[in-house]
C-alpha cells in the first residue's frame, strides 16, 4: 500500500498563520494577520488577472504562501513549517520571500523573480505595503519616498515591466 503524504490545507494554514502572528501588531497598532490576509487577497487578484490557472499555479498553494510569507522572518524556523506538514512548494517559496541576514535587496528580489508563487506574493506584499492607509511617516519624507520608489521598482521588475538594469 502506498501512503500519500498529507499536507495542511489552506484553512489549516490560515489558522496556523493566525496562531503564529496572534500577538503581533502593525506600526498602526492593528492585528498583523490583517496584512497577511490582505496580501492573500491581492495575490488572488494578480493570479486571476495573469491567468495563473493556465500557468499551472495552484491558487491553494499561492494563498498558503501568502499567509505564511512573513512567518520565517518574524516567528519560526523552516524546520517548524516542515514539521507542520506544509507543502514543500510553499516552504520553498516562503524561504525565498525571507530576506536573509546581510542579503542585498536587489539579490533578494532577483531570487524571487523565477518562483511563480514567491513572485506573485511579493508583488501582492509590495502592493499592500504601498497603500497610503498603511504609510507611517517617521519624520523623514525623503526616506519615505525612497522606500516607495524601491517598492515600485521591485514590483515592476517582478511583473516583467522593467529589466534588472532599471533597479
Amino acid at each position: 500500500m502506498i501512503l500519500m503524504k498529507r499536507y495542511l490545507d489552506t484553512y489549516e494554514v490560515y489558522e496556523l498563520a493566525q496562531e503564529l502572528h496572534a500577538n503581533q501588531r502593525t506600526k498602526k497598532d492593528k492585528r498583523y494577520f490583517g496584512h497577511l490576509w490582505k496580501v492573500a487577497e491581492f495575490a488572488k487578484i494578480i493570479w486571476q488577472k495573469e491567468k495563473g490557472y493556465e500557468q499551472g499555479i495552484s491558487l491553494e498553494l499561492l494563498t498558503q504562501t501568502a499567509y505564511l510569507h512573513d512567518s520565517v522572518e518574524d516567528q519560526v524556523k523552516v524546520e517548524f513549517l516542515q514539521a507542520k506538514q506544509i507543502n514543500p512548494i510553499v516552504v520553498n517559496s516562503v524561504l525565498l520571500l525571507t530576506k536573509k541576514e546581510g542579503q542585498n535587496y536587489l539579490e533578494y528580489i532577483w531570487d524571487i523573480k523565477d518562483d511563480p508563487y514567491a513572485n506573485i506574493v511579493k508583488r501582492a506584499d509590495l502592493q499592500h505595503n504601498s497603500q497610503l492607509s498603511r504609510l507611517t511617516f517617521e519624520g523623514n519624507l525623503n526616506k519615505l519616498i525612497e522606500k516607495h520608489v524601491k517598492y515600485m521598482k521591485a514590483y515592476l521588475y517582478l511583473s516583467g515591466e522593467i529589466d534588472a538594469s532599471s533597479l
